[in-house]
């Protein structure tokens, strides 16, 4: 599975253990490129996820095993931990198993979280 299938098993996660979720879709222009709308620096995490009841915030960047993490988003990475923001890379499909742990609370398994 590419990194982009994983999106809306993250997002089905999310939502079933009550957390809010804010995910920037690319589209294709006309001319065949790929964008995402954005004002500002490019590099910004492809989730954040927030727990109203919890009061935790999780700022994800999900990555394929291969896939590099880009020069911008490393910047912002590395800005948001300095921070003291909760920021991590989920790499797909080996960090499933995490993903799904800290969504849940450690509710569900990987397993069945892919049913």
């Amino acid at each position: 599975m590419r990194e982009q299938d994983y999106y809306p098993k993250l997002v089905h996660m999310a939502k079933l253990y009550g957390w809010l979720v804010e995910h920037h879709r690319t589209v294709k222009t006309a001319s065949g490129r790929h964008m995402t709308a954005i004002m500002g620096d490019k590099g910004w995490v492809d989730f954040v996820f927030s727990h109203p009841v919890e009061k935790i915030t999780l700022f994800r960047e999900i990555k394929g095993a291969k896939t590099r993490v880009e020069p911008d988003q490393k910047k912002w990475l590395a800005s948001m931990a300095a921070s003291g923001l909760d920021v991590d890379i989920w790499r797909m499909p080996d960090d499933w198993p995490r993903a799904v742990a800290q969504l849940s609370f450690g509710r569900a398994s990987a397993e069945q979280s892919l049913l």
